[in-house]
């Protein structure tokens, strides 16, 4: 501990200049006991930054003096409880909490020191106050020393569990399920069943969430258990537990469950029966499925999330045969076949591509769509010709994506520049670019592109010598997106330009790679 020679400073404390006052408490850190009261006054009446700083000034002085005026301060002040508290559990005072706190005649003061003593961390002795405490009067400490032996990992009184569990009261039941999650005592399992079926809908629910996060066989076993008789919040809770611990009986009357909670207005409830629903990969199932997605109107605020919920248990299924025999039927209403064609697109299954080829010619915008894209995953060279008549189809989005499956599939380059000659949108052309950048590097092709498409390139490539070639580039346009490009690559090349005008910042990074890359002055 450091000597407080500057006694000018105990004076500063009490400054009406607030600066002055935080320089003067920081300097306190560390010295003695004569720091104690202007700290414990910027504590009390001080701005939050001068209570921040008093907290570390308190916490660098002697433990055994602070404590002492802390836990005054925690019975008579409580406005001053959170910063004394963060004192507190800096100093960690555990012998001076355990003589004084923990045998307070105020309840609110032993559960303080219960909550405190939690944030320390096991120490030796401690069992006989958490036993103490536990057979205290009020029942809120004796839940507050219920979590302090589960959080401390205290199993010398996990006995404790199973005497709580015999009580009447609901609040210390529903703490010693919370509990018996955190703690998970071996062999709890058995003191469980009376509680599952208890008179208190609030205290059922707790069991069964403390069975779940036990998760042992016996657990989930009681559980599928008590399915049989629950209704209602604990039967949905229930299935969602299982579910969760992949715990799914294949029957018909569980498969009846999981559709049944498709129509839930719990949204994670619906996900976890979808999550469900994947263990029955069969005919029925996929159709049932699909007709629900289908029933949902694109206005609905969850319809995109289910949707892609839906199209994720359809890939973990993983019967791509079963889905295309059901999409094929047609007895679907039309957003169900769209999903159905984007999961089986993103299963890669090849054998549809001739379908979809035939759904690209139908009426319906989003089969359309879905099919194009599909099609990109899974056509084959062989469809080539057949794909090709679609590039001038009067959606974009189908454009795009047909335009990429062909380029994918070695369309010619001479092709690909018509193509991008017509087509009206620049975000087809540019998509249908990064394709094209993927099958082939770039190289004299460039310059039977069009006009338009040049930036389009320029900002899709990757590594820089590619980048320089657009450089000398006539059009002002293409030599700013390679420049831009180029600051992205290399941030450091253009900040010699800042002082440049706007218009010379071309002719500046020509002159800059005309040279020998010298950064510029």
């Amino acid at each position: 501990m450091k000597e407080l020679k500057n006694k000018g400073l105990l004076q500063d404390v009490y400054s009406e200049d607030l600066d002055r006052r935080f320089s003067a408490l920081r300097a306190l850190i560390g010295t003695d006991e004569r720091a104690l009261r202007p700290a414990i006054q910027a504590l009390k009446e001080g701005p939050p930054p001068l209570k921040a700083m008093a907290v570390k000034v308190l916490s660098s002085l002697d433990p055994e003096i602070v404590g002492m005026v802390m836990i005054f301060l925690l019975r008579w002040y409580p406005s001053l409880r959170g910063p004394v508290i963060e004192v507190l559990q800096k100093l960690k005072p555990f012998e001076m909490l355990r003589e004084t706190l923990l045998k307070d005649s105020d309840n609110q003061m032993r559960i303080l020191g219960l909550q405190l003593i939690e944030t320390f961390g096991y120490r030796k002795g401690i069992e006989q106050d958490l036993e103490r405490a536990f057979y205290d009067k009020d029942t809120n400490v004796r839940c507050a020393a219920l979590k302090a032996i589960a959080s401390l990992g205290v199993k010398e009184l996990y006995w404790t569990f199973q005497d709580a569990l015999k009580e009447e009261d609901e609040w210390m039941l529903f703490y010693a399920l919370t509990c018996i999650s955190k703690a998970r005592p071996e062999g709890i399992e058995r003191y469980l069943s009376n509680v599952l079926h208890h008179g208190s809908e609030f205290v059922r629910i707790a069991a069964i969430e403390c069975l779940g996060a036990l998760a042992t066989e016996t657990a989930l076993s009681m559980l599928e258990d008590r399915l049989k008789t629950a209704t209602g919040k604990e039967r949905k809770l229930i299935i969602r537990t299982l579910i969760r611990a992949s715990r799914i009986e294949k029957t018909e009357e569980f498969l009846n469950e999981l559709f049944d909670c498709l129509y839930d207005d719990d949204l994670s409830l619906v996900k976890s029966a979808l999550r469900g629903l994947c263990s029955f990969a069969d005919k029925t199932v996929v159709s049932r499925l699909l007709d629900w997605i289908g029933s949902f109107d694109d206005a609905h605020p969850e319809y995109p999330d289910l949707k892609n919920s839906v199209i994720n248990c359809l890939k973990d299924m993983k019967r791509p045969d079963i889905l295309f025999e059901v999409l094929k039927e047609g007895n679907l209403r039309f957003r169900a076949l769209a999903t159905g064609i984007k999961a089986l697109g993103e299963m890669s299954y090849h054998e549809a591509a001739g379908w979809f080829i035939d759904c690209l010619g139908g009426p319906q915008r989003d089969i359309r769509r879905a099919s194009a894209r599909a099609l990109y995953k899974t056509a084959r060279v062989e469809l080539f010709d057949k794909i090709k008549p679609f590039l001038n189809d009067k959606d974009g989005h189908v454009r795009q994506w047909v335009a990429r499956t062909l380029v994918r599939l070695g369309m010619p380059i001479k092709e690909i520049m018509e193509f991008l000659s017509h087509e009206p949108y620049e975000n087809v052309n540019e998509e249908v670019i990064k394709e094209l950048l993927k099958r082939e590097p770039l190289s004299d092709w460039y310059k039977d592109l069009p006009e338009k498409a040049i930036p389009l390139v320029v900002r899709n490539l990757k590594d820089q010598s590619s980048i320089e070639v657009f450089l000398e580039h006539p059009s002002n346009q293409v030599r700013k997106v390679a420049i831009r490009k180029l600051a992205v690559l290399n941030p450091e090349l253009v900040a010699t330009m800042n002082d440049r005008p706007e218009d010379k910042v071309v002719d500046c990074i020509l002159e800059l790679y005309n040279g020998n890359h010298k950064p510029m002055r």
